[in-house]
């Protein structure tokens, strides 16, 4: 009875510990009442901390210890966690009454829910003349605007071939905005259409093909500023050359008395000094005559608007604080979408809104060759740290993560970063993760993205840089890239003074130049802006006219014409920035005693580094960039072992080799070296030119450990034949020619009875879906010639050339770009496919020139018709073979007995197909591998255990974030110990159980969705494991959708994969090829987990894989004489059905030792 009471209580412990650990699970993503999350998160501060973690395998010991727990940033004591409140809508909804009353309020969220006004006191507020002249225009966009009878009248007008009306044809006239170059440009050049709109009287409708209304809200009540999808095409195709721009007119003088219907007003970067003239006021009076106005711009050019007699009174009555004109009009015309809003908002409660302070850094690249990295990696930290204080100095003595400082600040700081490249983020976040401050305040460090490079006509894109300023206005301060127009909004939206970073060409650290300055204006900077005076025509400084316009600090103020204008608030007294003396720290990551680690960019320079084996340094250490990490454990003076020293060191310091002493006996694994066994077990020919594919020889996979499977001999004689007859029958060779001119004959005679001169067969590799499907279909087909001694040759199309080095010596792959057009528009469909001919013409003693074999998941019973011997008599015998699929069709090769005895000689151990043939044709070409090698030699190399996360999402909708993160974590630490458990309490200082064990594990996740990344890394930065394990967490990309045609994507899309290779352990997704390729070319056989829609939490959250091969998901199942079903997952007993499909379907390779 006593036994009985004990399990009952068990049992009832377990279920809320299971009840906890699922919605710490869920974590701050769910939707919770705020009365139950503030009553939980005060039960947490009078330390109710339940007991054993249901995760944990024996219950009976330490209490304190769970998986995971609800992990929220840290704050002072006295500060509430908001961070799963809801947005409130504020005070001053309508921000100081810029807001017209009238919206819709569900239909855009963002204009009645600003976060603005959580920043702080707003101290700026709009003019009672702007907020009436606001009204009066609004009351004239819903006269003039789209589908009213003025805007029909005037487009009537328009659409007439009277191409010279009067100017009273109609009382409305209209200011068109176009868009030219990014998403800050663009808004930069709204606003000041808009603007010029209100002093003008005219109606501002803007281009509607430009991803506006996926990106902001409609601003006018009752109204719309979009032109109608059936506007006249008049505004395709405007440049600066245009015959109708004011410049060309003005230029060859034809201008005339009659007023035409429309003019082109080009106010680009690169206009001329007759398209300047707009900033005339003699100019404005015809100008402002004209009906229809059409405006390009990427330039601020609202300063120079200031300075035109005719505008000044009344832009002095609007703004009487001039810094303050985009600051008021961006935020009364650009209010997010609700699904941008929905993005802003999460990201910002979940990262941002419960740290004490926000820094923004803001970091735009306009010259990327030579690579500026370390460069302007030193400038961001000299700034942030050494002059400004932004940021806090690195003690020397690091911390584990886990820990929290035991001072008496536990203030936090969170920085977010924004840059198409990834890599400043990457070493600043783990700066500070693995470094203690010497303030003691927590600083964590976000980047919601990492595009790599800008794609304007994107539209997911655009969304993601709309989100980024608009997280960026939320910050508290504030430093921006020089030039930026990415940085101009953010800081006006948000009303702040950047720091502005130098253009890197411009700073030099060597001299006594500061890394950056202060603004004096939080308005943009007009970067090309007029030098010719109006009525001399000659040269004039226009910051020496009015107090209030001057040059760009960001466009040297030296640079007298052309360096830009900015509007500053007559209000503000120049100032001297106070340059603070401090020093950057000497950041040492956290190490092991026997570990150091490479920074990125040295190891793509350096293909061997060696690490420096030192002695312990008890001085100041004033190292270069290259350096940082030299030292990872410095011996304090006597009597300062306690305390945090500043370490004199330069930027560039980050993320170097430590100086480290390696035990004795132990193999360092960090280095990309030509290995012992550069031939991969004989798999690679002798032959190839080194240089030109690095990969070949380079290997990586011989530093996870002796290769403990070996091609058999009959496989590489096999390699070795084949490439002597590519090399003979292969592109540009006289078989090759003579076979293609076969070819166009009869493809121009429509004749199948043609000759054959030709001695060579080939086989057509074409591809379709993803790149993890193209390679698997692609090893399939090669596999396929092997077999049937046809030479293999790939679509050009496919990006093949970009991702992977010639896999033939003296070869080529690649069909030529003259090629007969027979592989461009090949379906499922198409007339010449195997099932077609069976269907309608049968099989005959004429063999057709070509023929089309279509083996992809929804092939017809007549397609399946490729695995029957007796068919295969009648298509080996094609001398073209086109195929196209996207499967691994590999197994029921294996279950033909024409090719059955062959291919078990070839692949002796049968779950080694891809592994050795993968090996063999992918090796990445140079870009490629400089990417993975350098990613690898950063975060991976130098770890004890390296867990791979590759995270495949087939169905969003609904979002199975909550659900899939509970599987991952139940699967990688519950139930298979791949990552360690955390306890339950963050510690206080570090204690003599995380010193137990220094070792480290890095974990590499893959996902089109960054949030699982976020989630498991922030668990891990905050908390000390059970074991004393390090865990750093790493996730190169998050591409959010999948763009198979796009060529950098694909380029990711390898690098990942092959360095999921390269871990130690795998957890791979159900049925995806991207995890397919990873584990067969690493050799592995993964945890897979079950699709969530298969998974419940009292089952487990994944499964070991009994093969290391990929799965031929749709295999044929008539059997070839009878046609009757039958189950070929037990025809023989090394070919099964898969585990991703529930052993019920699907065909896998299994060797005889099912140990995994």
């Amino acid at each position: 009875m006593q036994m009985r009471n004990s399990r009952l209580q068990s049992d009832r412990h377990d279920e809320r510990e299971d009840d906890i650990v699922s919605r710490i699970a869920h974590g701050p993503w769910c939707g919770r009442n705020p009365v139950k999350s503030m009553a939980i998160f005060a039960l947490c501060l009078v330390g109710s901390v339940l007991c054993a973690s249901v995760l944990m395998k024996d219950r009976s010991n330490n209490k304190n210890i769970r998986i995971v727990r609800d992990f929220k940033p840290l704050k002072n004591d006295g500060q509430k966690d908001n961070r799963s409140l809801p947005v409130e809508v504020q005070q001053d909804k309508f921000l100081g009454g810029l807001i017209a009353e009238g919206f819709d309020e569900k239909s855009c969220l963002s204009r009645y829910q600003s976060l603005w006004n959580q920043k702080r006191k707003q101290t700026r507020r709009p003019s009672s003349h702007l907020i009436s002249k606001l009204r009066d225009y609004e009351a004239l966009h819903q006269r003039c605007g789209p589908l009213t009878d003025s805007f029909k009248k005037a487009l009537r007008y328009l659409n007439s071939n009277n191409h010279e009306i009067s100017s009273n044809s109609t009382d409305c006239k209209y200011v068109i905005w176009v868009a030219r170059d990014g998403l800050g440009n663009r808004m930069i050049t709204l606003v000041s259409a808009f603007l010029y709109a209100i002093l003008t009287q005219k109606v501002l409708l803007v281009d509607h093909r430009t991803h506006i209304s996926d990106l902001f809200c409609e601003p006018f009540p009752g109204t719309s500023w979009l032109i109608p999808s059936d506007f006249p095409p008049m505004i395709k195709s405007f440049d600066v050359n245009s015959p109708r721009t004011y410049g060309y007119l003005l230029k060859w003088k034809k201008l005339r008395s009659v007023i035409p219907p429309y003019l082109y007003l080009y106010l680009g970067n690169n206009n001329n000094e007759y398209d300047k003239r707009f900033y005339c006021d003699e100019d404005q009076t015809v100008i402002q005559k004209v009906p229809w106005l059409v405006v390009k711009s990427n330039v601020y050019y609202i300063p120079s608007l200031f300075l035109m007699p005719s505008f000044q009174e009344e832009l002095r009555n609007l703004f009487p604080e001039k810094d303050t004109v985009f600051h008021f009009l961006g935020r009364y015309l650009f209010h997010p979408t609700n699904s941008v809003w929905k993005s802003i908002t999460s990201y910002h409660n979940a990262h941002l809104a419960n740290a004490d302070e926000r820094i923004g850094i803001q970091i735009r690249i306009f010259r990327t060759n030579p690579d500026p990295f370390d460069q302007i990696l030193h400038q961001i930290l000299a700034c942030v740290i050494k002059e400004n204080n932004l940021l806090p100095k690195i003690s020397a003595k690091t911390r584990k993560p886990g820990t929290i400082p035991s001072g008496k600040s536990n203030k936090t700081k969170a920085v977010l970063m924004t840059s198409l490249d990834s890599r400043y983020y990457d070493l600043i976040d783990r700066m500070y993760v693995e470094g203690s401050t010497l303030t003691e305040e927590i600083i964590r460090v976000y980047q919601p993205s990492s595009e790599w490079k800008q794609n304007t006509a994107n539209r997911s894109h655009n969304m993601k840089a709309w989100e980024e300023m608009y997280l960026l206005s939320l910050t508290d301060k504030l430093v921006t890239s020089s030039k930026s127009t990415f940085g101009y909004v953010p800081q006006s939206l948000g009303g702040m003074k950047p720091w502005i970073l130098y253009r890197p060409e411009e700073y030099n650290a060597s001299n006594s130049k500061p890394a950056c300055q202060r603004a004096l204006s939080m308005e943009p900077c007009f970067q090309a802006p007029p030098a010719l005076d109006c009525k001399t025509g000659e040269r004039v400084d226009f910051s020496k006219i009015v107090g209030y316009v001057r040059h760009c600090e960001d466009m040297n103020w030296t640079a007298v014409f052309l360096s830009g204008s900015v509007l500053f608030s007559v209000l503000m007294k120049d100032r001297s920035i106070d340059q603070n003396t401090r020093i950057v720290p000497d950041f040492k990551p956290l190490k092991t005693d026997h570990q150091g680690e490479n920074h990125p960019q040295e190891a793509a320079a350096k293909s061997s580094p060696t690490p420096n084996q030192g002695e312990n340094n008890t001085r100041e250490v004033d190292a270069k960039p290259e350096e940082l990490d030299k030292k990872s454990s410095l011996t304090p003076n006597p009597g300062e072992e306690n305390r945090p020293r500043e370490v004199d060191a330069k930027p560039e310091e980050l993320d170097k080799s430590s100086s480290l002493t390696l035990k004795e006996g132990e193999k360092h694994n960090a280095l990309v070296e030509v290995q012992q066994d550069k031939y991969l077990g004989g798999l690679i020919a002798e032959g190839f030119d080194e240089k030109s594919c690095l990969s070949r020889y380079q290997s990586l996979w011989k530093n996870k450990g002796p290769q403990i499977h070996r091609p058999s001999s009959h496989l590489i004689s096999k390699l070795r034949n084949y490439e002597k007859l590519h090399r003979r029958c292969g592109p540009h060779t006289e078989s090759f020619r003579k076979a293609s001119q076969d070819l166009n004959a009869s493809i121009h005679n429509n004749n199948n009875n043609f000759s054959i001169s030709s001695d060579c067969k080939y086989v057509i590799w074409t591809a379709r879906d993803g790149l993890g499907n193209r390679m698997i279909t692609l090893v399939s087909t090669f596999i396929y010639a092997l077999l049937t001694q046809k030479v293999l040759l790939v679509e050009p199309g496919a990006h093949i050339s970009d991702l992977f080095c010639e896999p033939f010596p003296g070869t080529s792959w690649l069909i030529p770009s003259n090629f007969p057009p027979i592989i461009q528009n090949f379906g499922k469909d198409s007339p010449k496919t195997y099932d077609y001919i069976l269907k309608w013409e049968k099989p005959g003693s004429v063999i057709p020139p070509y023929i089309y074999l279509y083996l992809a998941h929804d092939y017809t019973e007549e397609d399946k018709r490729f695995f029957c011997d007796e068919d295969q008599t009648f298509i080996q015998k094609v001398p073209w073979i086109i195929i196209k699929s996207n499967l691994y069709f590999v197994p029921s090769l294996f279950l033909m007995p024409s090719f059955e005895k062959e291919l078990n000689k070839l692949f002796p151990k049968k779950e080694t197909v891809f592994h050795f043939l993968g090996r063999y044709l992918f090796h990445p070409t140079n870009s490629v591998w400089s990417s993975i090698s350098t990613y690898y030699n950063g975060y991976l190399a130098r770890a004890d255990e390296k867990i791979g996360i590759q995270i495949r999402i087939f169905k969003t909708n609904p979002d199975p974030f909550d659900k899939l993160l509970e599987q991952i974590l139940a699967c990688v630490i519950k139930e298979n110990d791949l990552l360690p458990r955390i306890n339950g309490e963050m510690k206080k200082a570090e204690t003599p159980e995380l010193a137990k064990s220094n070792r480290t594990k890095a974990a590499l996740m893959t996902s089109l969705d960054s949030r699982y990344f976020d989630a498991i890394k922030m668990m891990y930065q905050e908390h000390s494991t059970q074991t004393g394990e390090i865990i750093r967490v790493f996730q190169p990309s998050n591409e959010t959708k999948q763009r198979s045609s796009n060529r950098d994507h694909n380029r990711k899309a390898l690098s990942e994969m092959y360095l999921l290779s390269l871990t130690d352990k795998l957890v791979t997704s159900s049925k995806s090829t991207f995890g397919y390729v990873a584990q067969s070319l690493g050799g592995m056989k993964p945890w897979i987990l079950y699709r969530p829609e298969e998974y419940y939490a009292s089952n487990p959250g994944c499964q070991r894989a009994l093969s290391m091969e990929p799965c031929f998901q749709a295999p044929p199942t008539l059997d070839c004489k009878t046609s009757k079903r039958v189950d070929t997952g037990k025809i023989v007993e090394y070919i099964r059905h898969c585990e991703d499909m529930n052993w019920t379907w699907g065909l896998k390779l299994y060797d005889q030792d099912d140990e995994p």
